[in-house]
């Protein structure tokens, strides 16, 4: 192992096992371009550019990106307020995060500026109208509780 690039991978806070990869794949570069091209790589912030972004999930409901660690590691808020914890940001952006009581949640009209939905539960499988406010609280009375 060639010290003196580890010691300049140090001086310029480069992560050095990257920093020898990179050196194996590009075997025509010298350690001072390896160096430079580290350098002025710039790191992403994933966190901020997606914090806040909205989607809407298969299930009809919109949901926000309300905590980012990392791609695989996501909470969501859906609109009605429910957050699901340590979801992945791809079925995000695809839709797939399900709700964790309802299946389907349809929007059927609005009442008094209040949006209402129609859902299909997930506990019961029949379905309810529900006030989007109403959506959080709702507990199933209805059919076979396996809970």
């Amino acid at each position: 192992m060639n010290n003196s690039f580890a010691k300049k991978c140090r001086d310029n806070n480069i992560d050095c096992s990257k920093a020898y990869k990179f050196r194996a794949k590009h075997s025509d570069l010298t350690d001072e371009q390896i160096i430079e091209y580290y350098r002025n790589k710039k790191t992403i912030d994933y966190a901020s550019i997606r914090l806040g972004e909205r989607n809407i999930s298969l299930n009809g409901l919109e949901m926000e990106l309300v905590k980012y660690i990392n791609s695989h590691d996501i909470d969501v808020q859906f609109e009605d307020g429910t957050i699901v914890h340590h979801k992945n940001y791809t079925n995000f952006k695809k839709g797939y995060i399900p709700h964790p009581k309802y299946r389907i949640c349809e929007h059927v009209g609005t009442f008094k500026n209040e949006k209402i939905f129609l859902c299909t539960c997930k506990t019961c499988t029949g379905k309810h109208v529900l006030k989007l406010s109403e959506m959080k609280e709702f507990e199933c009375t209805r059919g076979n509780h396996t809970k």
